[in-house]
């Protein structure tokens, strides 16, 4: 049949918009059952139930489970750029902050201590676990080279070392000894360290 010439056809947008409803509500549903199941409780099965498709839909999107839940989690974190200030210690602060909520919020804080742990046996999870801990590094890397740039941070500092430092204590708090990562945290920790960052004696 030959299309008639300057007519939009009405069905592919259709099927489009079915499309794009299935796949929102396939990574809701996924994210969800982390939150209810963690990963090793999660199945293919149960995401289509709750997402109310077939078994198919999912595996014509998603070869695997892991493959799944590595886009479903990729978009709980997607955030706007941070906020440049210009000072060293407000920067700092910031993006320490917006770490500690969003590890320590739902609907991350429930879904991420089951990733961990089955990224020590599936590859695919390794590498996004490597990715949002890249992510969420490069943040605080970015304030510390301008810092190095400016002149704020002091000649050698170990700005790797330094990001270690500054994000080991939020995911320890997160995740063995559980106490609060409330905003007055971070103010301390980025204080605590700011005498190694800018060469300065402690106050």
């Amino acid at each position: 049949m030959t299309a008639v010439t300057g007519a939009v056809p009405a069905a592919p947008p259709r099927v489009r918009r079915r499309s794009s409803r299935s796949h929102a509500a396939i990574l809701e549903s996924t994210v969800d059952l982390l939150c209810e199941l963690g990963f090793a409780g999660l199945t293919i099965e149960g995401v289509a139930a709750r997402a109310g498709v077939g078994k198919s839909t999912i595996y014509r999107h998603w070869r695997s489970k892991a493959e799944l839940v590595i886009e479903a989690f990729g978009s709980l974190i997607r955030t706007a750029p941070p906020v440049h200030t210009g000072d060293l210690r407000t920067d700092l602060v910031e993006r320490v902050r917006n770490v500690s909520a969003v590890i320590s919020s739902p609907p991350l804080a429930p879904i991420l201590p089951s990733l961990l742990d089955a990224a020590e046996r599936d590859p695919e999870l390794a590498e996004l676990h490597r990715q949002f801990t890249a992510l969420r590094r490069r943040g605080v890397l970015d304030v510390l080279d301008a810092g190095m740039a400016a002149g704020t941070v002091a000649p050698g500092c170990d700005v790797e070392l330094v990001a270690d430092l500054l994000a080991g204590p939020v995911f320890y708090r997160r995740l063995i000894s559980r106490a609060p990562l409330g905003p007055a945290f971070a103010d301390r920790l980025v204080d605590a360290l700011l005498p190694l960052i800018t060469g300065s004696a402690p106050s």
